[in-house]
């Protein structure tokens, strides 16, 4: 990203603290995101239950 701020710094009225700010929101999703595929399952009873009714079904079909 930095490569390219230049050609957006050199026009008249651009605010570089946007820049920051997005850079800034960007990392905070990204930890989210990283959080989120860090976090184990929820064993809920009716998805334990659905998981294995298909996991016959596809026995059965293949």
């Amino acid at each position: 990203m930095v490569a390219h701020v230049h050609h957006y710094t050199k026009i008249s009225g651009f605010d570089a603290d946007l820049f920051m700010e997005c850079n800034t929101s960007l990392k905070e999703i990204m930890e989210s995101y990283r959080e989120i595929e860090n976090m184990k399952p929820a064993n809920i009873p009716r998805l334990t239950a659905l998981k294995k009714h298909l996991t016959n079904l596809k026995s059965i079909l293949l």
